[in-house]
């Protein structure tokens, strides 16, 4: 973890996380986050420290039990995604907009290739890109491997991402979250009805 992380939960519908959950984080001595939340926890964690542009972690569905994420909580630094946008070849807005990094999974939790991913509300700067062979790439259609991709420079506020098969257009899944500006929003995408 990088070195002054502050993590706090937050309610879903608190865009700025104004009104955190006192007290409920922590991180071992391993690099492991461990939080624990009220039932029923419908929300997401935020990453913050120096260096990283401010992450914002969403879970898939309200947590009704003991749950254990294995994935890695990427944080990337303000270089990172203008290098990302470089790579894309578009601009960069991290004051203004706030940008979306996906996670496509499985039914047993690990990444998904051939995952596309649609967002509502795309602005004329909103770029996407997929994660391929870890580098971003703006003309992929799908995901690989890794399960990742992502939309730059979104409009502050609630939004959808839905996935879906690459090869068929069937729905995978689809997750609600807000994106924040100067913020990064982590949705993770699980099969759903």
């Amino acid at each position: 973890p990088p070195d002054g992380l502050k993590a706090q939960l937050c309610p879903k519908l608190d865009v700025s996380c104004t009104r955190p959950l006192a007290g409920n984080t922590r991180l071992a001595d391993n690099g492991r986050l461990i939080a624990r939340v009220p039932g029923e926890f419908d929300g997401y964690l935020e990453l913050t420290a120096p260096g990283i542009t401010p992450a914002l972690f969403f879970v898939t569905q309200p947590l009704w039990q003991d749950t254990v994420f294995e994935h890695v909580l990427p944080v990337v630094s303000p270089e990172g995604f203008r290098g990302i946008a470089d790579a894309i070849g578009t601009t960069l807005d991290l004051d203004t907009l706030g940008h979306v990094y996906a996670l496509a999974a499985d039914c047993a939790g690990a990444p998904a290739a051939g995952v596309h991913l649609d967002v509502d509300q795309m602005t004329p700067t909103t770029a996407s890109y997929y994660m391929i062979s870890n580098v971003p790439v703006a003309s992929a259609v799908a995901t690989d491997a890794s399960g990742s991709g992502g939309f730059l420079n979104r409009k502050s506020g609630f939004t959808r991402i839905t996935a879906r098969v690459s090869s068929s257009g069937a729905r995978i899944g689809e997750s609600g979250f807000i994106v924040r500006s100067g913020a990064v929003s982590y949705p993770l995408l699980l099969p759903s009805p």
